[in-house]
């Protein structure tokens, strides 16, 4: 006969077994005026809570958040679509790089996984909108 605190630990461990997973499709990040609109697709968010989006710059160490929890929408066998606007990046900062990732966590907000990275420059090219889109126009013509 099984003695039941051994039965009640085997439940137990059972329940702590079950694997919270997510899968990234993609990640983007794309400089705008104001910003960087940072968007990032899933397939499944199995025991997924909340996303963060982290960033750093090209001379930081590491990633740290600038996000409050983003409510996952998705569930185990059906992601979804999220995008965040990063405004705090600020127009003396034109030029730096920035990297973006995305950290998905638990109710507990404990990290279940991380995207893969998403890079973008902050702010103009040099050119106006105006100016990008003629000369993309003169380009195509001589195609």
């Amino acid at each position: 006969m099984r003695s039941p605190t051994l039965v009640a630990l085997a439940l137990l461990m059972v329940a702590f077994t079950t694997a919270a997973t997510v899968v990234f499709k993609d990640i983007g990040a794309k400089s705008e005026s104001g910003g960087v609109l940072v968007t990032w697709t899933t397939t499944t968010e199995e025991g997924v809570a909340e996303f963060i989006v982290q960033r750093k710059s090209q001379t930081d160490d590491s990633f740290y958040g600038i996000s409050g929890p983003i409510k996952a929408t998705g569930s185990e066998g059906m992601g979804n679509s999220y995008q965040y606007f990063d405004n705090a990046v600020f127009k003396t900062m034109s030029g730096t790089l920035f990297l973006y990732r995305i950290c998905a966590e638990d109710e507990n907000g404990v990290p279940i996984g991380y995207s893969s990275t998403a890079t973008t420059p902050y702010g103009d090219s040099g050119l106006s909108g105006i100016a990008q889109k003629t000369w993309g126009s003169i380009k195509a013509m001589f195609r």
